[in-house]
């Protein structure tokens, strides 16, 4: 039973630490995609001056606006993507710590089982066990 629990608590580990590159991974994307939108609001903010490149170099900032919409998009789709192999990750994470759990426990129990069943023993062997042995 205690190959169970210690499996089981490596197991555990391996989670956590999968769960936090999710996490992890989650965020990056997060990041990567409020700064895609920002470089969208600044290149439509720049095109709407009068006296901007942009007037010069039209083509250039539409496409560098696209190309910037096109990560943002990409990006918040990792981003979901990554939101959901975290919330599977923590679903995983959680059964496994409860069988971690309950595998502990029913160890606990029967190490507690066994330490009565010794009690018991050592004082039937110790003491007497019939009223005319006396």
């Amino acid at each position: 039973m205690a190959t169970d629990r210690k499996r089981l608590r490596r197991l555990l580990d391996v989670q956590d630490k999968l769960k936090a590159v999710h996490e992890t991974r989650h965020a990056d994307y997060a990041a990567k995609t409020a700064a895609a939108q920002r470089e969208v609001a600044d290149l439509f903010a720049e095109m709407g001056k009068p006296d901007s490149f942009s007037r010069l170099f039209p083509d250039l900032y539409v496409r560098a606006a696209r190309a910037a919409l096109q990560r943002e998009h990409r990006f918040k789709e990792k981003t979901r993507e990554e939101a959901a192999a975290v919330a599977m990750e923590t679903a995983r994470t959680r059964m496994v710590e409860e069988a971690w759990r309950s595998a502990k426990r029913q160890e606990d129990r029967k190490e507690q089982e066994k330490e009565i069943l010794e009690a018991v023993e050592r004082r039937f062997h110790t003491g007497k066990t019939h009223p005319d042995e006396r």
